[in-house]
């Protein structure tokens, strides 16, 4: 198995194939750590917490639990030209899609808001007026791109966001794709927003900057000119 694809082989065995993540992949790191397939025959009782447990040692295994985290988030594409280029339309629009009202509306698997991905607690309430922010920011009712995928709980969210711009006058067009196209570097640039969601680990701050350096995450693409570089650099 020699190649440049985006995992590389890690160890082969009679027990187990592992896969890693290619790190340099040119088309960015795959979201994935880390894959294995595993061989099972009658010497193994059962696999868990990523190694084998041989009958004679199950006594000594200890459970550690881990809850991780899924945030659902808007990128807003900081290099094009338009409304978004103006911090009272932004303040706006972050009022208009209250986390905390999404989540009250649509409920099912969405069980409390969160003020920012390493920010679990919400800021306090601006109590700007919505329609100044909008002059403000020179909003002309020219309509905006939102990108996501087309499961069925991105097409709620996206519908409920859009109706909430539709409140205030802000028009938008949505675009559901499937994920071989929405992850191309061009596709994530024509857009205005796109929504996603993202897992959390244990080490959360390392889970934050895998999203915002990943070359083809929409984090990454959006940033404005320069920015991505700075932030590497700094990282560094």
């Amino acid at each position: 198995m020699i190649g440049t694809g985006p995992f590389r082989l890690a160890r082969r065995d009679d027990r187990i194939l592992t896969l890693e993540a290619h790190e340099r992949y040119f088309k960015g790191r795959a979201f994935l750590d880390r894959i294995e397939l595993w061989y099972m025959d009658g010497d193994v009782s059962s696999v868990d917490y990523g190694f084998y447990m041989e009958k004679e040692e199950q006594n000594r295994v200890c459970d550690k639990w881990h809850e991780e985290r899924n945030v659902q988030y808007i990128s807003l594409n900081a290099n094009k030209l338009g409304p978004l280029g103006h911090k009272a339309f932004r303040k706006a629009l972050r009022q208009i899609i209250s986390p905390s009202e999404m989540v009250s509306e649509l409920a099912g698997q969405r069980t409390a808001p969160a003020g920012g991905f390493l920010n679990r607690d919400l800021p306090p309430e601006s109590g700007d007026d919505i329609g100044k922010l909008l002059a403000e920011g020179h909003y002309k009712g020219d309509p905006l791109l939102l990108y996501t995928f087309s499961e069925p709980d991105h097409r709620e969210d996206a519908s409920w966001i859009q109706k909430r711009c539709r409140r205030y006058g802000i028009a938008i067009e949505v675009c559901y794709m499937k994920a071989d196209e929405l992850m191309k570097e061009e596709v994530i640039a024509k857009a205005d927003l796109i929504h996603d969601s993202a897992t959390f680990s244990r080490s959360e701050e390392m889970s934050w900057l895998h999203l915002l350096l990943t070359e083809n995450s929409f984090l990454h693409v959006h940033l404005p000119g320069g920015m991505a570089e700075e932030v590497r650099l700094d990282e560094g």
